[in-house]
Formats: structure tokens, sequence, C-alpha cells
């Protein structure tokens, strides 16, 4: 891919790396007016004893994308103990290479790898990320095969207070089964089933198991997800599912995605 002749080399520098290209991220493959329902089903423990269950809903619909960022907009509502109440509605803006507004991300591209996954091999990259903001340092790497959705396949990341050394979160996010055939609403879809681990040392595990669809903004369909604390006890068990969603494939043929497709080629090959 290669640069429109119309497009100035100083518009490139203005763009930071990013960890995928647009058409390879979860919410930038997709036009604005995506938008995806989810229900999560969530039960509290206290003490190992189940508490009652609580189902949100929650709408998620694609605003805006940038050359490095999307802008989500979410609605929900939620359900106590046979009472509904609705939320606020919230807008939210997050950075492609997965860093939250107001941080800043530092995407470098690595050495080649192979990643075996059920005997299967899937040529990738290694891309080092450092995400900071005013008070922590997140930094890892990951694994980006740019010919097996959902592309990036790998993560393993840290997070630091700054100028500290004590890490405060590690979060590995795993490959269990890719290219499966799944049921997703009406379709059949290829997915891809990852288990993610979250460890807050000598507080809290979090452990779970996705489903992703790259057909599916957000790309999440399904999720299993428990949290036990340092003793090992259970803290809650949330199930997530997909209720209805419309997805709208971001034109790639347009002068803004060319540029896009370009820069990524061009800063990380």
């Amino acid at each position: 891919m290669i640069w429109l002749t119309s497009v100035s080399l100083c518009v490139a520098q203005d763009i930071p790396d990013l960890l995928t290209p647009h058409d390879h991220h979860e919410w930038a493959r997709f036009a604005p007016g995506s938008w995806k329902k989810l229900r999560h089903t969530t039960q509290i423990y206290k003490d190992g004893a189940a508490g009652p269950i609580s189902v949100t809903t929650q709408t998620i619909r694609l605003k805006e994308v940038g050359d490095d960022y999307v802008l989500l907009e979410t609605a929900s509502q939620s359900e106590v103990g046979g009472q509904v109440f609705d939320k606020p509605t919230l807008s939210f803006r997050s950075g492609l290479s997965g860093e939250p507004d107001r941080y800043t991300a530092t995407v470098t591209p690595g050495e080649q790898e192979a990643l075996v996954v059920n005997g299967v091999t899937y040529p990738s990259q290694l891309r080092k990320v450092v995400i900071t903001g005013q008070s922590e340092e997140i930094s890892g790497n990951v694994l980006y095969c740019p010919a097996t959705a959902p592309w990036v396949l790998r993560r393993r990341f840290e997070a630091r207070e700054i100028g500290g050394g004590m890490v405060t979160k590690t979060i590995a996010t795993d490959p269990i089964a890719l290219d499966m055939p799944y049921p997703v609403l009406a379709e059949n879809k290829t997915v891809a089933f990852f288990r993610t681990r979250i460890v807050v040392p000598e507080k809290t595990s979090t452990t779970s198991v996705e489903i992703h669809c790259a057909d599916v903004p957000g790309f999440v369909v399904s999720s299993s997800t428990t949290t036990i604390d340092a003793s090992g006890k259970m803290i809650n068990r949330t199930t997530t599912t997909l209720v209805s969603y419309e997805a709208k494939l971001a034109e790639q043929n347009s002068p803004t995605a060319i540029r896009r497709r370009g820069l990524f080629s061009r800063r990380n090959r």
C-alpha cells in the first residue's frame, strides 16, 4: 500500500505509530453509527455466599473514528430485584493502541515470532507498547498477526505507579482456539477464543474466557468472568452475551482510509 500523492509528509509525522491498522481495530474498522447491545449478568458473593443477581443491558455506539482514536457512546439499563434503572448516557474517547483518554501510547515494532495454537503456526510480529498516564505506566507487548483475525493474538502487560518499581497489576491474554465456527445470533461466524487473567497482587485475580468475532463491532460476542480475592474466595461471577448489533464497515477505499493504511505500512513494516 502506498501513500496518496496528495497527502503531505507533515500529516504523517503528526500521527503516532499504532498497534494495528484501522481495519484491524475492534472499533475503527467500522463506520460511525455501528453499534452493539450486550447483556451482562452478575452475581456478587459475600463471605462465600451468593448474593442477588443483577442484569445490565448496555448499548455501545461508535460516534467517531479519528486517525488515532475512536469516540464511543454507551447507554445502559440495570435490573436489580425486579426494578429497572436507566443510567446516564456516557461518551468516552479511547486511543487506537489501547490507551484510555488522556493517556499516551508508544508502539515499537519488534521481531517476527511464530505463535503456535493447537498445532497451527501463526506468523506474528512482536509489538512493544508503553502506555503512560499521570499516575501510572503500563508496559508490555502483544503479538500481531496480520493474516488472522482478530489480529492481536496475545497480550502481556504490567502496570506500575509512575516513579515506583512495584507492579500494581498484570494482564495476560492467550488464545485458546482461532478460526473456529460459532453461531453469532442467527449467523454462523468465524471466531477466536481467548483467556485473560488480570492479577492485582495480594488483592484479586480475575479470569475471563472471551469469544471474539471480527464481524461484530467491539469484537466480543460472549464472555464468562470470575473474580476471587487473595484468599481464593469468590467475589463475583459475570456472563456477557451479545443481544444484537449493526456493523457498517468503514469505506476502505476512501482517501482517509488509504492514508491510514499507508501510514501503518510505512512506519511499522
